[in-house]
């Protein structure tokens, strides 16, 4: 995107395509303003790709190296022992999970207050996924008041909009970020909050998907306008000033990076620390130079 605005601006401004256009009466944002619509749809394009395609693609990618290059055996998903750490501070403990149907066997779930108050707890022989939530079978629920009274009831179906979590929550999560979107990253990192594991690489990974792709439109918001201040070079010297403006923002985005993770910026920040930055000074440079 650099390379085409650079190129195709520079080039006006070359051959006084530019002070035609002026003299005309079209001023530069009317010049530019296809330029920045282009790498907006650009931008929103590529943000589509990444949150669809490029998850899915990794994992492919990753499966065929390790499976038939590498040649090592396929695994499908054991069932397994499972504690969870809910979000509605519901502890699951469940003795037997199969991620294949999505079946838990001999369930415990205990849900606390804020304050670490006991509030209820479910004793479950099964349950299952059905639809959209979680169905508990043949069981027990406890209540417990301030006083830890205890009132039981017996079930034989049991539903609660507390059980929040899917079965894709209870799954075990890529081993890269690269290899989840937008959404599944900020459940694992909310899960790995609820486990006390620090998230602030994942953090700054979760926000770089968002302003990643919009380093189209900032770049072109920052390469327009500084190519219509010279009128000297060519092909050659646009190639040089865009490789330069390239490894300026690219080294700019990895420090930024780099500092978020860290912990010395904030992970929101870092990731669109520059994009502000060139936005900011692509900004200062279109509102400079002669229109």
């Amino acid at each position: 995107m650099l390379i085409a605005t650079i190129f195709t601006i520079g080039q006006c401004n070359r051959w006084n395509e530019l002070v035609a256009m002026k003299a005309s009466g079209i001023s530069l944002y009317r010049i530019i303003a296809p330029l920045l619509l282009v790498s907006l749809a650009m931008s929103v394009l590529t943000l589509m790709i990444e949150e669809t395609v490029l998850p899915y693609s990794n994992n492919q990618k990753r499966t065929i190296y390790d499976h038939r290059i590498l040649k090592k055996p396929e695994t499908k998903p054991q069932a397994t022992a499972l504690i969870y750490q809910g979000r509605r501070g519901v502890l699951y403990s469940i003795q037997r999970y199969d991620p294949q149907t999505r079946r838990m066997d001999h369930v415990t779930l205990v849900k606390k207050d804020r304050s670490g108050r006991l509030v209820y707890r479910i004793d479950a022989n099964d349950g299952d996924w059905r639809g959209d939530r979680w169905i508990l079978r043949n069981g027990y629920l406890r209540y417990f008041t301030s006083g830890q009274e205890e009132t039981t009831y017996r079930f034989a179906r049991l539903t609660s909009s507390d059980l929040e979590e899917r079965p894709e929550d209870f799954a075990r999560p890529p081993k890269k970020p690269e290899d989840m979107n937008y959404f599944e990253l900020r459940r694992f990192i909310d899960r790995q909050r609820r486990e006390g594991v620090a998230t602030r690489e994942d953090e700054v990974y979760l926000n770089m998907k968002i302003a990643y792709p919009f380093a189209s439109l900032i770049i072109v918001l920052f390469g327009a306008p500084l190519a219509t201040i010279s009128k000297r070079g060519g092909a050659t010297a646009n190639f040089g000033v865009s490789l330069f403006i390239f490894i300026l923002f690219w080294g700019f985005i990895q420090s930024s990076r780099a500092l978020g993770k860290s912990g010395t910026v904030d992970p929101l920040l870092a990731a669109w620390m520059a994009n502000i930055a060139f936005g900011t000074a692509g900004i200062g440079i279109l509102l400079n130079v002669r229109k």
